[in-house]
C-alpha cells in the first residue's frame, strides 16, 4: 500500500508540477521575450510566482496536509527554504549555462528544471510533507 502511495503521489506531483512549471515558464519566457538580456530577472520572476502556485497545490492537493495552522506555517518556512535553494541553484546554472558556456537560454533553463524537479519532490515527500 505505501508503494502505490508514493507512486500516486509522485503522479499529483507531476501533474501538479506542469501547471507550475507552465506558470514558471511563461513569466521566464515572457521576461526574456520582452528583454532577452534580463534572462536572470526572468528566472527570478518565474521561480518566485512558480513557488506561491507549487506550495498551494502540494500541500491542498498532492499531499492533501490538512494540518493545523502550526503545521502550515512550518511547511510554508520550509517550502521557502527549498524556493530558496533552488533560485540560488537554477540562477548559478543558468548564468553559467548561458555566459560561459554560450548555450541557449531556453534550452538551458528546461535542462536545469529536470533536475530541480527531480530534487524538490524528494524534499518534498521526505521534509516538508512527511507523514502525508
Amino acid at each position: 500500500m505505501q508503494a502505490k502511495k508514493i507512486v500516486n503521489q509522485f503522479l499529483k506531483y507531476g501533474l501538479a508540477g506542469i501547471v507550475v512549471y507552465i506558470i514558471d515558464l511563461a513569466t521566464y519566457l515572457l521576461i526574456i521575450y520582452i528583454d532577452e538580456t534580463q534572462f536572470l530577472a526572468g528566472n527570478i520572476a518565474g521561480r518566485c510566482v512558480g513557488a506561491v502556485a507549487s506550495f498551494i497545490l502540494h500541500r491542498n492537493w498532492t499531499f492533501k496536509s490538512s494540518s493545523h495552522q502550526n503545521d502550515a506555517l512550518t511547511q510554508g518556512v520550509l517550502t521557502f527554504c527549498l524556493f530558496a535553494f533552488n533560485l540560488l541553484c537554477s540562477s548559478l546554472l543558468l548564468n553559467y549555462a548561458v555566459i560561459d558556456l554560450e548555450f541557449d537560454g531556453k534550452v538551458s533553463r528546461i535542462l536545469i528544471d529536470v533536475a530541480m524537479i527531480l530534487f524538490s519532490f524528494i524534499f518534498n515527500k521526505i521534509v516538508i510533507f512527511r507523514g502525508h
